[in-house]
């Protein structure tokens, strides 16, 4: 840490957000907002803050120029079947100064683990990412180990309010992801070497220190035993319904895609 230049050095920290963070939130999306993003209001914002279930990562914490710098979140829904619970990971976004820095995996990391860890999942959990962005799928597939695992068409009504980019056919298509129990398994290597690195990413671009009072970087090696546990007991959702309906969907998208 002594040998880097000062100006090449950022300090952030990872945190949870608090009651009251939701308008900056909204206006951090808001001016960040792309046609491969869900577009989300103020109430939503609120909503995931009182759940304790979005995470922030700021610059200058604490001082007149803090900033937020990227933000994910893990949002409780259900199945289509409506009787089982899911979990989404997502809303991931960093800053472009800030990407391709190992930023996002760490951010998505902790998030996962300490979300997780304390509160096991009670049903999957999956991602969407949108049928036209391959920008965050080598993260989700290679590093962080979501699987693919079909297609999602979204309700034109939720497309609407989405303001997401349609395809040809006016559809909104959601590539879907899984991430299994048992690849709670990877996430402890990537902690691993954060802590060892004492939290400090290097790149090319910039040198980051990491802060956080999470849990999952003040005590890391409980943290990473819960990994260990949480990866022996998947959850595992099949029903014919929900099956039925992915068939369905899958069937339109090939259709449409031409396939």
């Amino acid at each position: 840490m002594s040998n880097i230049p000062s100006s090449t050095l950022r300090t952030l920290e990872i945190k949870l957000c608090s009651r009251g963070d939701e308008n900056r939130l909204f206006k951090f999306h808001a001016n960040n907002w792309t046609e491969f993003i869900f577009f989300r209001n103020t109430a939503f914002f609120k909503k995931l803050i009182a759940d304790n279930c979005i995470f922030e990562v700021i610059e200058n914490a604490s001082t007149e120029q803090e900033r937020i710098v990227g933000i994910c979140y893990i949002c409780n829904q259900k199945e289509q079947c409506e009787k089982n619970d899911r979990h989404e990971f997502g809303g991931l976004f960093i800053l472009p100064e800030f990407q391709k820095t190992g930023l996002a995996q760490a951010l998505c990391t902790i998030a996962l683990t300490h979300y997780f860890v304390n509160d096991p999942p009670k049903g999957r959990i999956i991602s969407h990412i949108h049928e036209e962005n391959n920008e965050p799928r080598g993260l989700f597939e290679n590093r962080l180990k979501f699987k693919y695992i079909g297609f999602e068409i979204m309700p034109d009504q939720v497309a609407k309010i989405s303001r997401m980019k349609l395809n040809a056919d006016g559809k909104l298509v959601g590539d879907l992801f899984k991430f299994s129990s048992e690849k709670f398994e990877n996430l402890p290597g990537t902690l691993e070497r954060l802590k060892q690195n004492k939290w400090v990413l290097q790149s090319s671009k910039m040198t980051i220190k990491i802060n956080s009072s999470l849990d999952v970087i003040t005590d890391t090696d409980d943290a990473i035993s819960g990994l260990y546990i949480l990866s022996q007991n998947d959850q595992y959702h099949f029903c014919h319904f929900c099956f039925s309906c992915i068939q369905t969907q899958l069937k339109n998208i090939f259709i449409s895609k031409r396939f």
